[in-house]
């Protein structure tokens, strides 16, 4: 290599890793490059990890990009560049690795032939293992529905201070149980083979009533107290499934593979179904069969639930983002024409976009649903371009994502039903890091209180040392069984609600009619509410059309509300749903809204 020539190292679009930096010294993110030949080189690091960096268009989702030319010189073969990452022999306390464990953390080697021009991937396999902490907390997941007639599974995970499954953990916990008898033992004791989590098989509850699991390692002054877990003395028409409908992997802008997203929804976040919905414009036939195939592969009902998904990336001036969700393979991909660029190689830039306005995509997946007789879900979500509520098409999208990692989006979501759109809500993580259904708020500072500004106050490509909250929106959906058709059919009937992540009993209707419905009435609707939560609860709320109309308080740090309202007047053309916020500000719901004509 000679002057004008350069080598780069990359990460990806969402990784967590820190900002590189060449100015000072004694700050965190320090990076040097030194060789072992007679060469002059000049380190040109990215500077910062904002979305539309000078490299983005080029290389997404690898832009963000250190480079280091040669300026003087000739490097010959055998002779090295070396590249310290977090230098710290001027003070430099080190570089900022991302908050998620994993065994490879990806980085890209490229190269450049000649000065000013096109970067290009070098055949060198980059990466680090990024190991957990030791166990800081412990958290207990219990189904929020079960019965007296079946057994089923609790999980124990022993996290560090990110979330991550604490492997090395040897701890031993004891166990309790509030609301009746269980056959729940009263002590266990961690050991290699579980490496941070435990499954509890073949528990029973042995009457009806609402339980709570308590796990305590005194030793180390760890203890939690599990979700809300309700026991019917038989099995019940309807029961809550909780999902995470938006994720993507390496084969898009994520972090990790397709297989790793499912296995981790199904064996840590504990999910009943979950879809990967990795970006249109960037899958290729190859990739979009991919996926299919592995979500094919874990799908397990009754016990794990898969869907195929892919996310239309438009931008918002024709549409914005929305995640197509099918039950069927085999199904196609239509793409927007997002970021096309010849010189992106890692962008698809084949012939077949298939869709580059929301109403195009629309009418493909109306012609496609009465070719194939499929069902097909179209959720508008927030993030990235956010949906714009210009148009919607309630056959396809009766929900919109009103929660993500980008936080809780209620006066966006709150802008299509007020042009007169009948949408329920539910939230999913948009998890980019491997973790679906357990991800991270974006902003720390905000977590999952109300988001009312764009764009985002924190920086998600440049997180400060251990100030990330854990855990991230869920869906939960009223179904009668944990398959494709149930799942299915509750969300286009609406019946979910949105949750922060905290798994929540919501419970909401008008007379018969549930959470999601619409129908007609002479008499002033009377409205009836039941939560019960994780934490203490401040307030339980009915909204309509957005606005608070009545709302209970609970004291002594109760955990269980009721609500009963009757709305006397002005009630036709309007809709109604709860809201329960706790003590706790990341833990929330909604449910979604019941229409009067």
């Amino acid at each position: 290599m000679s002057a004008g020539q350069a080598v780069a190292i990359t990460s990806r679009h969402v990784g967590g890793w820190g900002t590189p930096q060449n100015y000072d010294p004694g700050a965190p993110d320090f990076v040097t490059a030194t060789s072992s030949g007679h060469v002059n080189l000049q380190v040109i690091p990215p500077q910062h990890f904002n979305i539309s960096n000078q490299c983005f268009y080029d290389y997404f989702p690898w832009q963000h990009i250190t480079q280091v030319v040669i300026t003087r010189g000739h490097l010959l073969p055998g002779e090295t560049i070396r590249v310290v990452y977090g230098d710290g022999s001027e003070g430099s306390p080190g570089f900022r690795a991302p908050s998620v464990s994993r065994q490879q953390a990806l980085f890209l080697g490229m190269a450049r032939r000649t000065p000013g021009g096109q970067l290009f991937p070098i055949p060198a396999q980059l990466s680090v293992t990024i190991l957990p902490g030791d166990a800081k907390r412990l958290n207990v997941l219990l189904p929020t529905d079960t019965d007296t007639t079946l057994p089923f599974s609790m999980i124990v995970r022993a996290e560090d201070d990110q979330g991550n499954l604490a492997t090395g953990y040897r701890g031993t916990v004891t166990l309790e149980v509030e609301g009746g008898p269980s056959s729940l033992p009263a002590v266990y004791r961690f050991g290699t083979a579980d490496r941070g989590m435990h499954v509890f098989t073949g528990i029973h509850f042995k009457k009806a009533n609402i339980y709570r699991a308590g796990v305590s390692d005194r030793s180390e002054g760890l203890h939690s107290w599990s979700n809300p877990s309700r026991c019917a003395t038989k099995p019940g028409e309807l029961k809550i499934r909780w999902g995470d409908l938006h994720d993507h992997s390496i084969i898009s802008d994520g972090t990790g593979s397709p297989a790793e997203a499912f296995r981790y929804a199904r064996d840590v976040a504990g999910l009943d179904f979950f879809a990967l919905t990795d970006h249109d414009y960037q899958m290729d036939e190859t990739r979009w069969e991919l996926d299919q195939q592995i979500a094919t592969e874990f799908d397990d009902p009754p016990h794990f639930v898969t869907f195929y998904g892919y996310e239309w990336s438009g931008e918002t001036d024709v549409g914005g983002d929305h995640n197509v969700i099918y039950a069927e393979p085999g199904l196609p991909d239509y793409r927007s024409n997002s970021y096309y660029d010849v010189k992106n190689p890692f962008i698809y830039s084949g012939p077949d976009f298939g869709a580059s306005h929301i109403v195009q995509l629309y009418k493909r997946l109306s012609l496609l649903a009465e070719e194939k007789h499929v069902r097909v879900l179209v959720i508008p979500h927030w993030r990235g371009r956010p949906a714009n509520p210009l148009w919607n098409d309630d056959e396809f999208s009766p929900v919109i994502e009103l929660a993500s990692e980008a936080g809780w989006n209620e006066d966006w979501a709150l802008g299509f039903l007020r042009r007169g759109y009948h949408l329920g809500f539910i939230g999913s993580s948009d998890d980019h890091y491997g973790r679906p259904g357990y991800g991270m708020a974006d902003d720390s500072e905000v977590g999952y209180g109300d988001r009312i500004s764009f764009p985002f106050g924190r920086d998600r490509f440049n997180h400060p040392w251990g100030n990330d909250t854990q855990g991230s929106p869920l869906v939960a959906v009223l179904a009668r069984n944990n398959d494709r058709n149930s799942i299915f059919e509750s969300i286009l009937e609406r019946h979910c609600y949105v949750t922060s992540g905290a798994r929540i009993i919501l419970d909401f209707r008008a007379g018969d009619h549930l959470m999601g419905d619409q129908f007609s009435s002479d008499d002033p609707p009377h409205f009836e509410a039941s939560v019960q939560t994780v934490s203490a609860i401040t307030t339980l709320v009915l909204k309509k059309d957005g606005r608070p109309v009545n709302s209970v308080r609970p004291v002594d740090s109760s955990q269980e509300a009721r609500l009963s309202y009757t709305d006397p007047n002005d009630f036709r053309g309007h809709f109604y749903y709860v809201e329960v916020q706790t003590a706790n500000p990341q833990e929330r719901a909604a449910s979604s809204p019941i229409w009067i004509d």
